[in-house]
C-alpha cells in the first residue's frame, strides 16, 4: 500500500476534505473543538476556503490511498504579527480502517517540513484531548513537548467536559533531531 502526502489545492480536494472532516467530527465529537452539529451547516468550511486559495500560511495537507483521501491535518500560522513565528497543527485525523499503520506519523511529518519551511515559523504547536494517549505519544514521539493542560477545554452535547494537553515544537529542536536521525 503506497500513500502519498500533498496539500490540497483543488476544488476537488476541497470537496474531499469537506467530506472527511465532516465525518471526523461526527464519528469522534470528543476529539475536536469543532461540532458536527454546527460545521454541516456551513456551506464552505474555513479550511476549504484556504485550500481554493492556495493560501501558504493556512493549509491541509492530504494522506491518500490512490484517489481517496484517507487522512488530513491542518495548519494555520498566527495572524498577529507579534505571533507570526508560531503556527498550529490541527484537525488531524485518520480514517479508522488505515490507523495503527502509521500513516498519521508520516502525514504528520510532511506537515511538520512544510510549516517550517515558511521563513517566519519558529515553533510549531499541537494538542489533543488528555485521554487521548495514542496521540499524545506519538506526538512527543515527533518531538513535540507538553507546556500544559487546559481543564475542561471542551464540553460536549452531553455534557461531559474533556481536558486538553497543549504541546510545542521547536524549530530548532526539529532540524536538530533531523540531522541526527
Amino acid at each position: 500500500m503506497d500513500i502519498d502526502f500533498r496539500r490540497l489545492t483543488t476544488q476537488e480536494d476541497a470537496q474531499k476534505y469537506r467530506e472527511i472532516r465532516l465525518e471526523c467530527l461526527k464519528n469522534y465529537p470528543q476529539s475536536f473543538a469543532s461540532s458536527y452539529e454546527n460545521q454541516s451547516k456551513l456551506a464552505e468550511l474555513v479550511f476549504e476556503k484556504y485550500i481554493l486559495e492556495n493560501n501558504p500560511a493556512n493549509f491541509v495537507v492530504g494522506a491518500f490511498d490512490g484517489d481517496q483521501l484517507i487522512g488530513i491535518s491542518a495548519f494555520a500560522q498566527e495572524p498577529k504579527a507579534k505571533r507570526a513565528h508560531e503556527g498550529s497543527i490541527i484537525q488531524v485525523y485518520i480514517k479508522a480502517t488505515y490507523q495503527g499503520r502509521h500513516i498519521g506519523k508520516d502525514l504528520l511529518n510532511f506537515v511538520i517540513q512544510a510549516a517550517f519551511e515558511i521563513p517566519t515559523i519558529e515553533q510549531l504547536i499541537i494538542s489533543a484531548v488528555t485521554e487521548n494517549k495514542g496521540a499524545l505519544h506519538l506526538y512527543q514521539h515527533l518531538g513535540f513537548e507538553p507546556y500544559g493542560t487546559h481543564k475542561h477545554y471542551m464540553k460536549t452535547s452531553d455534557g461531559q467536559y474533556y481536558d486538553v494537553t497543549f504541546m510545542y515544537l521547536d524549530k530548532s529542536t526539529f532540524l536538530k533531531n533531523e540531522k541526527n536521525g
